[in-house]
C-alpha cells in the first residue's frame, strides 16, 4: 500500500518514476504468485527481495542503500519463500525511515557446514524503548511461526540492536539442497 500511495503521489510530479514503480510492482506481484512450494532456491528469494528493495529505493530516492554479502556456497540452499522480505520491510519501516538520514541495509547469507545463516542488518534508529520496537511485531512473529512449522527447533530467529544504532535480524536454519 505504501508503494501504491507513492505511485499516486508521483503520477503528477514525476510520471517516469511512477511508471518505473508500477512496472516493478507488477513484476513483484507476479513473482509472489509463482510459487506454492514450501521451499525455493535462495537465489530466487534474493531476486524477490532485490525487486522489493528496488521499489523502495525509487520511493526513498538516494537515501536508501542496499548491500548484499552472499557466500556463493549459500546459493545452493533452499529456503521458505518470502522469508526475508518482511524482515527487510521492517528494516526500512522501523530502522531507516524514522532516522531521517541516508541508511543502509545489508543482506547476508552464509553456509556454515549443514546450516544456512541469513542476516538483515540496518544502520537506522535501532530498537529502543522510545520507538516501541521490540522485535515482536506481526512480520517477525509470522516468520518465527513459519520457521517453526517447517523446521521445528532446527531454525532460529534472533533480533539484536546496538542501543539505537541499527538492528540485526539473524536467521539460522538447516542447509537444504533440494526441496522436500
Amino acid at each position: 500500500f505504501n508503494t501504491l500511495n507513492t505511485i499516486a503521489e508521483l503520477i503528477d510530479t514525476d510520471p517516469g518514476r511512477a511508471g518505473e514503480m508500477v512496472a516493478r510492482l507488477g513484476e513483484l506481484l507476479r513473482k509472489s504468485l509463482e510459487t506454492d512450494r514450501p521451499l525455493i532456491p535462495l537465489q530466487a528469494e534474493l531476486d524477490f527481495v532485490r525487486l522489493y528493495t528496488e521499489i523502495e529505493r525509487v520511493r526513498f530516492e538516494s537515501w536508501l542503500s542496499v548491500d548484499h554479502d552472499v557466500d556463493r556456497a549459500a546459493l545452493d540452499a533452499w529456503v521458505p519463500p518470502m522469508i526475508l522480505q518482511p524482515i527487510v520491510e521492517n528494516a526500512i519501516k522501523h530502522g531507516i525511515s524514522p532516522s531521517k538520514r541516508k541508511g543502509t541495509i545489508t543482506i547476508r547469507a552464509l553456509r556454515a557446514d549443514n546450516r544456512l545463516k541469513l542476516e538483515v542488518q540496518d544502520d537506522g534508529v535501532g530498537v529502543t524503548a522510545s520507538n516501541g520496537s521490540k522485535g515482536t511485531g506481526i512480520g517477525l512473529a509470522t516468520t518465527r511461526e513459519r520457521l517453526s512449522h517447517l523446521f521445528g527447533d532446527q531454525a532460529t530467529l534472533a533480533v539484536a540492536s546496538d542501543n539505537g544504532n541499527g538492528t540485526r535480524v539473524h536467521l539460522e536454519l538447516p542447509f537444504i539442497t533440494h526441496p522436500r
